[in-house]
C-alpha cells in the first residue's frame, strides 16, 4: 500500500479514535495512555540509572549543538533520562522534580540556534517526549500539583513550534522524532489537532523505514553526509528506533500501524529483518553501547514490551 493511501485510510481510523476519546468520560486517561510508549517489565526496580559516560552541560535559554562530547543539549538529555529512570523507580523524586522545575521555569533550551550543522530541533524532540512521560508518571502517583504541571507544560509548549516546522527537520529520524513529540505532547494536553499533525509528520519518516527493508539506503536529506560520519546501518537503526516508538504510542491510541503493509512489508517484517542484521554484525560493544546516539538499541525493550507476541521479540530478548 502506498504511504499516501495508508495515511488516508489510517487518518479515518485516527479521527474516529480521537473523536471517541474526546467524547468519552475517560478522556484524560485515554489521551495520556498514548504518551507512555514503554513501561518497565515486571517492576520499576528494574529501572537503573547510570551516569557513566554522560558529559557535563551548561544550561542556557538557547540550544546550540556542539561537537561530541561537549554537546550541552545532548548531555543534558542524557542526565534528564536518568532523572526519569530514577523517578519511575521512586528514587530521588523530590530532588529531581525541584531541579527540573527550576530548569523548566527558566525556559532552558527553548530557543533553537539553527545556524549549526546538527539540529537542535532533534534534541528538543527528546526533551518534549521525556517531559510528556515525566508528567504522566508523576500525575499517576499524585506527585504533581497543577502549578507544577503548568510550569512543565509552558516549557514544552515553547519547543513545539520547531517540531511543527521544517527547518533542520527533514531527515527520517528528525521527522519521526518530531511527530512522536507532537503526538505525546498532544496526548498530555488533550489536543487532537496536535496529535493528528504529529501523526502526519511521523508517517513521513516511517515511510523511509519501510522502503529500506532489505536494502539499506540514504535518506534524501542525508545525501551529503559521509558514511564515516553516519553509516547506513546507523541511519537505519535511528530511524527504526522512532518507528517503534511511534507505533507503540499509536497502539495505545487503538491504531495498529505496525501491522499495516507498505510495499508488502509491515513494521514487524522490518524489525525481524533488522534483528537478523544486527545479530550478525561484529558487536564488541558497538550495538549495545549505553551512551551512543547512533548505535543505541533502546528500541528493543519498547518493541518486546508492546509487541511481545511477535516472533522477532523472542530473538531480540535472547
Amino acid at each position: 500500500m502506498r504511504i499516501d493511501s495508508l495515511f488516508r485510510n489510517i487518518c479515518v481510523v485516527l479521527s474516529i479514535a480521537l473523536a471517541a476519546i474526546a467524547s468519552s468520560s475517560a478522556t484524560a486517561q485515554n489521551f495520556q495512555a498514548g504518551a507512555q510508549f514503554w513501561s518497565p517489565p515486571g517492576s520499576s526496580s528494574q529501572c537503573h540509572s547510570n551516569y557513566d559516560g554522560i558529559g557535563t552541560y551548561k544550561l542556557s535559554k538557547t540550544l546550540t549543538r556542539r561537537p561530541y562530547p561537549n554537546d550541552d543539549g545532548v548531555n543534558f538529555a542524557g542526565h534528564y533520562s536518568m532523572w526519569l529512570v530514577d523517578t519511575i523507580a521512586g528514587r530521588n523524586v523530590s530532588k529531581h522534580k525541584a531541579n527540573l522545575l527550576k530548569i523548566a521555569e527558566a525556559q532552558t533550551y527553548t530557543k533553537a540556534n539553527l545556524k549549526t550543522k546538527w539540529s537542535p530541533i532533534y534534541v528538543q524532540s527528546n526533551l518534549i517526549r521525556m517531559t510528556a512521560m515525566y508528567i504522566l508518571v508523576l500525575e499517576g502517583r499524585g506527585q504533581l500539583t497543577p502549578e507544577e504541571r503548568g510550569i512543565l507544560i509552558s516549557w514544552g509548549d515553547k519547543m513545539i513550534p520547531g517540531q511543527k516546522g521544517s527547518k533542520q527537520n527533514g531527515s527520517s529520524d528528525s521527522l519521526s522524532a518530531s511527530g512522536i513529540a507532537m503526538m505525546a505532547w498532544g496526548n498530555i494536553k488533550e489536543d487532537t489537532k496536535l496529535v493528528e499533525a504529529g501523526y502526519k509528520k511521523f508517517l513521513k519518516g516511517y515511510n523511509y523505514v519501510m522502503q529500506s527493508v532489505g536494502k539499506l539506503q540514504r535518506h534524501p536529506k542525508h545525501q551529503g553526509v559521509s558514511l564515516s560520519t553516519l553509516s547506513l546501518e546507523n541511519e537505519y537503526n535511528i530511524a527504526l528506533q522512532h518507528a517503534v516508538e511511534g507505533a507503540a504510542i499509536l497502539k495505545n491510541l487503538g491504531i495498529d500501524i505496525a501491522s499495516e503493509e507498505i510495499k508488502g512489508k509491515t513494521l514487524h517484517d522490518a524489525v525481524e529483518w533488522w534483528t537478523s542484521v544486527i545479530t550478525e554484525l561484529p558487536v564488541q560493544g558497538k550495538w549495545t553501547r549505553a551512551r551512543s546516539h547512533n548505535h543505541h538499541v533502546g528500541w528493543i525493550p519498547i518493541y518486546t514490551s508492546v509487541f511481545s507476541e511477535q516472533s522477532a521479540s523472542a530473538e531480540l530478548k535472547s
